[in-house]
């Protein structure tokens, strides 16, 4: 929430004055909730339709919720953080009624989140400010400002390791996010291109070649099946807190899935880079 952020400096830290590094937490767990989807995808589309479905829901849609977990890769140290966004109204925006009264019965207040959530364009700012996410040079070169993030750097290539449960619309949210918010002034709102391949060329852009999918993953696993909850279950995976449907738990899920199956001897290097639905 705003106040939360504003009663904190460093809400997630950036290197130059943090007492926390991230280079030593350099896995990044995500989960984004949204209102559901208003184009229905089957789940066996061809990743070129799909993406087109993809595309058309996040282009009408809004962010409600993201989560976020870093940590070091050993199994500890690990830190969650949950942002509710304020860009969002159930009597103003499109969505899907009963995802909206999913989110409700997980706790999610609307009236609330859009009164006291943070912008998008924040939270995309706070992501590049912290170095998690780079733009490409054309685009952080000379883009104004718009609210309380300075100027993105140029940043360097680095070392985050993505980590996501069916991620083709955390990707494409955060993507949308952070174009959005350095488009020129006074154009049209930015929308994913709209082709498949240069989508996964500018995720690789901006978030790196380490990203790793864990329900794209799971499809060489033969005994691996369903959604998050189900599959943790099946790695005897416990949910620290919280409950489905909440980003900020969800994401540290997903963090503890992926390590579950790293100390399995699951070769997760075979799939880096691939994410579900789309390749």
């Amino acid at each position: 929430m705003a106040n939360s952020i504003e009663e904190k400096e460093d809400v997630i830290p950036s290197a130059p004055r943090s007492v926390i590094d991230v280079r030593k937490l350099p896995f990044a767990a995500i989960d984004s909730e949204y209102p559901g989807v208003i184009w229905p995808c089957s789940l066996h589309e061809y990743p070129k339709r799909r993406y087109a479905i993809v595309k058309a829901n996040v282009d009408s849609l809004q962010l409600v919720q993201f989560g976020l977990t870093l940590s070091n890769g050993r199994g500890g140290d690990a830190i969650t953080w949950e942002f509710t966004l304020r860009d969002f109204s159930p009597r103003l925006h499109p969505h899907n009624n009963d995802s909206v009264e999913m989110l409700k019965r997980a706790g999610l207040d609307f009236n609330t989140s859009r009164h006291e959530g943070i912008p998008a364009s924040f939270l995309a700012g706070l992501l590049v400010d912290c170095g998690l996410v780079r733009l490409p040079q054309e685009e952080a070169a000379g883009y104004v400002n718009l609210e309380l993030i300075d100027p993105p750097p140029v940043l360097s290539p680095r070392e985050v390791s993505w980590i996501t449960f069916q991620g083709e619309y955390d990707f494409a949210f955060l993507l949308k996010l952070v174009q959005e918010r350095w488009k020129k002034p006074m154009t049209v709102p930015k929308c994913l291109t709209e082709r498949r391949e240069e989508f996964l060329s500018e995720v690789r852009s901006v978030f790196g070649e380490k990203i790793y999918d864990i329900k794209q993953m799971s499809l060489s696993q033969g005994g691996l099946h369903g959604g998050l909850e189900r599959m943790a279950a099946q790695l005897e995976v416990v949910r620290p807190y919280g409950m489905a449907h909440q980003a900020g738990p969800d994401s540290l899920l997903s963090s503890r899935v992926f390590f579950r199956l790293i100390e399995k001897g699951f070769p997760v290097e075979h799939h880096r880079g691939k994410i579900f639905g789309l390749v």
